[in-house]
């Protein structure tokens, strides 16, 4: 297993697509994350208004992946914050064989300064909120949880890789 300290977090760059692609589908495999596999998985790492998007490697691997996009109304409401200033994460994961070696930690880390740079509160959104937040990485990143919107609706199930419930604010 690679060694955190031969990890590299960078920017996603277009020619990080194939192997993005391949993490996913072994997160996929692994998890159900996302439940049901992207038609165009490519498409669905680059999601409508995204701002960046981060990868980390291990050689020529890439292990890990996070986007940052407009959070919408619903999690602007729940955060009780302007939409404006809030950022949300997406396309978060980390390939199975690179877990718990603090890859989501650096990929958190890293949209913190571009999230504050850009006048934006450091809250995030988890799409896992069946499992409570006490084992995954968010949590162990130092975010709290705050109560889920109100919309009536039972929560989808999903992956047990990480359960934040929404949204999620950083210290």
């Amino acid at each position: 297993m690679t060694d955190t300290n031969e990890l590299t977090v960078r920017l996603r760059a277009e020619a990080d697509l194939p192997r993005c692609v391949e993490a996913l589908a072994g997160v996929q495999d692994a998890d159900r994350y996302p439940v049901d596999r992207p038609a165009d998985p490519a498409g669905w790492l680059t999601p409508h208004g995204m701002t960046d998007a981060w990868v980390v490697v291990a050689g020529a691997d890439v292990v890990g992946h996070m986007a940052l996009t407009p959070p919408g109304p619903a999690l602007a409401t729940t955060a009780g914050l302007p939409e404006r200033s809030l950022l949300a994460v997406a396309r978060l994961f980390v390939s199975p064989r690179a877990r718990r070696r603090g890859v989501a930690a650096l990929l958190l880390d890293r949209a913190i300064g571009p999230a504050q740079r850009a006048g934006r509160d450091r809250s995030w959104r988890s799409r896992r909120p069946r499992v409570p937040p006490s084992g995954c990485t968010s949590a162990r990143a130092g975010a709290t949880s705050a109560p889920p919107p109100p919309t009536g609706r039972p929560p989808t199930a999903g992956s047990p890789a990480c359960g934040c419930t929404s949204p999620l604010r950083l210290p």
